[in-house]
């Protein structure tokens, strides 16, 4: 199956990618929206099983391909489809070698499914791939239902802006010392503040305006919403 990125949203070499794993989906309706929202489909090893019950296609599958049988792969999908396989011994993830395979290709922003839900430590690398993507100023969103994970601070972006998300829940998770925090437009809002790993200053905060503001000036964090409408956050 041919790659189209006729699509791109800013010329050759800039486009958004879904990359599917194999974790737990909250709705069949929330990927297909997310292929809506990119130009190029990954699925990772067995998260191909989330394309095939609804029956769209990928553009590629990579993997060791350990954690899914080939034969309920539809038999036109294995002659339509790129598959990149890997000896299961290896030194990357399958999900970190399939966002690799996207920024050869020229992917600068990322929306991550099926990350979380399975095992805990695939769910906590799968969460450690924001930050690198972050390092490395490319936009990344894991996806999971009503719960969204993003990044701020590092090597990328240290101030974001947030609009129609009243009613949710925003935690601000520090992977290393934070300095000069500011959070506006939630319930407990801070101004030039710090944080190290192993505080909870910054759990469940509560957005209270239709405009929402958090800047990291040193430091890299994770952004956790709960009980949000991700097409809020993800135009």
């Amino acid at each position: 199956m041919k790659v189209s990125l006729s699509n791109q949203p800013n010329g050759a070499g800039d486009f958004r990618v879904l990359i599917v794993a194999n974790g737990r989906l909250e709705s069949r309706q929330q990927l297909e929206w997310a292929m809506s929202k990119t130009q190029l489909w990954i699925a990772v090893d067995g998260g191909i099983r989330h394309f095939i019950h609804i029956g769209k296609k990928p553009h590629r599958w990579i993997g060791d391909m350990d954690s899914f049988d080939a034969h309920l792969l539809p038999q036109m999908w294995s002659q339509e489809i790129q598959k990149d396989t890997f000896a299961p011994e290896k030194d990357l993830s399958d999900t970190e070698l399939a966002i690799e395979s996207a920024i050869q290709l020229g992917a600068t922003s990322f929306v991550l499914m099926g990350m979380l839900g399975g095992r805990i430590d695939h769910a906590l690398f799968n969460t450690s791939l924001l930050l690198s993507l972050q390092n490395r100023q490319l936009e990344a969103l894991i996806l999971a239902g009503s719960e969204c994970l993003l990044g701020i601070g590092g090597g990328g972006v240290t101030h974001r802006t947030f609009s129609d998300l009243q009613g949710a829940t925003m935690s601000l998770y520090p992977t290393t010392d934070l300095a000069g925090i500011d959070l506006c437009g939630f319930k407990y809002p801070l101004q030039n503040a710090t944080m190290k790993p192993g505080e909870t200053l910054g759990l469940s905060n509560e957005v209270i305006r239709e405009t929402i503001e958090v800047t990291v000036r040193n430091g890299l964090a994770l952004i956790a919403f709960s009980n949000c409408n991700p097409a809020h956050l993800l135009k």
